[in-house]
């Protein structure tokens, strides 16, 4: 058997996206050929955080990116061929990101035990689930209720959400909202309370690598309080029917009320991705359920 060339990790550049891509939708299962002009949230990384490849004999094998905002690291993606893992090309792939570096760190994870060692290798430790919980039909959220007296919904701009999101998450994510609204084709839904805003969430409508056609992501979902959180998801997926919207995939903490309430009324929880941090008060997770795209 042929001797395999040694990858070499070097940054990213406009000319690896595609192949990236290609890593990411084998590895989710997504539908690579539907994505007219590549993925969006790789350009934003590449853009506006950090994205490194392994290349061997010319072959992008892997990928890496970590998203810096207010000094604190969020590693976005790790993705190694399948036919390439085993030789220590994520460790290489997340060392270029965090060797020397004293910046606090978070992702999420799957439970993979290689995964699970080189996380906290670099210091980030197992915390709360983080539930992907999808949605045949918003029609349940029917079986929730109705929002309290005095709340209503509206589409908003980045700088209506902008100040409750940095309180909550204590980062300055203006440019990560910007893409959402812009690249991502997302809508920022707004929850007031009267005149003050007690939420907000993200309602992304084009998703054309999704094997679920038409299927919006819901998500990231922000509370100015955690007796709010549920009932600001509520509201958001509320809104998200009354303008269209059918199937919907969702992430919220594994442990809150409002993922039982939606199994028994016919969601499923797909996945469960575990926060890891090296400190674990990154995110709170009673006033936010991140996306794992931009966190």
């Amino acid at each position: 058997m042929p001797q395999l060339p040694t990858p070499v990790v070097r940054p990213a550049t406009s000319a690896d996206l595609d192949r990236c891509l290609a890593l990411w939708a084998a590895s989710e299962d997504f539908v690579v050929a539907d994505t007219p002009g590549g993925f969006a949230l790789h350009a934003h990384e590449l853009a506006t955080g950090t994205m490194v490849v392994a290349e061997a004999a010319g072959v992008v094998v892997g990928f890496a990116a970590v998203l810096t905002r207010s000094g604190v690291d969020y590693l976005a993606d790790v993705f190694v061929d399948p036919t390439w893992q085993g030789r220590g090309i994520g460790s290489a792939l997340v060392a270029a990101h965090f060797a020397g570096s004293t910046r606090p760190r978070f992702t999420f994870a799957s439970a993979h035990p290689g995964a699970a060692r080189l996380y906290e290798r670099w210091g980030m430790r197992p915390g709360w689930g983080l539930a992907t919980v999808a949605l045949a039909d918003l029609a349940v959220v029917e079986e929730l209720g109705g929002p309290p007296t005095g709340w209503s919904t509206r589409r908003v701009g980045v700088e209506a959400v902008a100040g409750l999101d940095t309180d909550v998450t204590g980062r300055n994510r203006r440019v990560d909202l910007a893409y959402e609204v812009g690249p991502a084709g997302a809508d920022l839904v707004g929850v007031y309370d009267g005149a003050e805003l007690v939420g907000y969430g993200v309602v992304v409508n084009r998703r054309p690598w999704d094997r679920v056609v038409g299927r919006i992501r819901l998500a990231p979902v922000v509370a100015a309080s955690p007796a709010a959180l549920g009932r600001v998801w509520v509201a958001v997926a509320r809104w998200a029917r009354t303008n269209g919207a059918g199937a919907a995939l969702t992430f919220m903490a594994q442990d809150h009320p409002l993922v039982g309430r939606l199994t028994r009324a016919g969601a499923t929880v797909s996945g469960v991705d575990r926060y890891r941090a090296s400190a674990p008060a990154l995110i709170d997770p009673t006033r936010y359920w991140p996306s794992t795209g931009t966190a």
